[in-house]
């Protein structure tokens, strides 16, 4: 028995019988219902899914509603059981018959989002730069080796890149760089690419089928189709199978090394046969000898040349020797003419 006026407070179904004095009688149910709707988001964990998202409600009879992000304005009413799949974040309202309400949101985040100057699978001599524009896992690896993560990657070699965002989406992304100068170039269009245009300076050089092989020094362009989106990438490429030069002067027995063609270049001098310890290009030599000077230059590019030093004297010892010579020769008048008075 309840005291007339009194407040029913705990959930539940009530039935109320109500009398007056003459014995008549009222009888009514009473469900009081405090717990609001339950969302029942398929596929959703954390607010965040990178699956198609399907949208129910615990409570048949309660209203949904898609709504802003202040859970306020109505987009409208929405079936129990409807599906989202496109990238985006959906909010939700739900009332059920007794008033009350409950809110639920969610974010369909399907890829993992990032900008690159490389595509992948895209073989380049350029540097390549990749950001990401959320929060990843990220690992890079050069060549099979673990390397350190960055925004800009310019040294050659076969790159790995995977990352990883809050989502649960992985990218995979791999591109090569080739050295900017190399002696030679076979180059194979790597799977999913178009080689669209070769060109050295203004010069079109004519495509064929197959590798591509350049072998005469100069600079080279080579522009790249991305089949499956239509983005072209351009880079250049310097071939260079020149072999470094020198001019070697010869002055008053000694010999200098000037007007070298290269930079980067090493070079290795032998005197007959024996290589001469700490040399260095700028250095002259003079002490007797068979020589062999090799050039090499970063590339690999090779030049020799061979030269002798024969005996020489220098100045002083010259100077010396003159000396010498004009003595013996008044000495060797002076006996003469003593013969010669002698004699006579």
């Amino acid at each position: 028995m309840y005291v007339y006026g009194a407040t029913l407070g705990t959930e539940g179904e009530y039935t109320a019988l109500i009398e007056d004095m003459y014995g008549n009688v009222v009888t009514f149910t009473l469900i009081l219902d405090f717990t609001p709707p339950e969302f029942l988001l398929e596929n959703v964990a954390d607010n965040l899914s990178n699956k198609d998202v399907t949208v129910r409600i615990d409570d048949a009879d309660a209203v949904v509603y898609e709504t802003t992000s202040n859970f306020v304005n109505t987009k409208g009413i929405i079936e129990n059981g409807k599906i989202y799949d496109a990238e985006g974040t959906y909010y939700f309202k739900a009332t059920d018959k007794a008033g009350n309400v409950s809110t639920a949101w969610f974010t369909i985040d399907k890829h993992v989002a990032y900008s690159a100057t490389v595509a992948n699978g895209l073989i380049t001599a350029s540097a390549a730069t990749v950001k990401f524009s959320e929060e990843v896992k990220e690992t890079v690896t050069l060549n099979g080796a673990d390397t350190a993560t960055d925004t800009r990657y310019s040294a050659p070699g076969m790159y790995l890149i995977t990352a990883i965002d809050n989502a649960g989406n992985v990218l995979t992304l791999t591109f090569e760089i080739l050295p900017s100068r190399v002696r030679e170039l076979t180059f194979y269009t790597p799977d999913g690419f178009s080689l669209t245009r070769v060109s050295k300076g203004a010069e079109a050089i004519e495509l064929q089928s197959g590798a591509l092989v350049l072998t005469d020094s100069g600079k080279y362009n080579l522009t790249l189709k991305d089949n499956s989106t239509g983005t072209f990438y351009s880079f250049d490429i310097t071939v260079d199978n020149t072999p470094p030069e020198v001019t070697i002067i010869e002055k008053s027995g000694a010999y200098s090394f000037t007007h070298l063609t290269k930079e980067n270049v090493t070079a290795a001098l032998y005197k007959d046969g024996v290589l001469v310890e700490d040399f260095r290009i700028t250095q002259s030599v003079k002490d007797k000898g068979n020589y062999l000077l090799i050039l090499m230059d970063d590339l690999g590019n090779e030049n020799s040349y061979t030269f002798e030093i024969k005996s020489t004297l220098n100045t002083f010892s010259i100077i010396l020797i003159v000396l010498a010579a004009l003595g013996l020769i008044a000495g060797a008048v002076f006996v003469i003419r003593g013969r010669f008075f002698k004699v006579f």
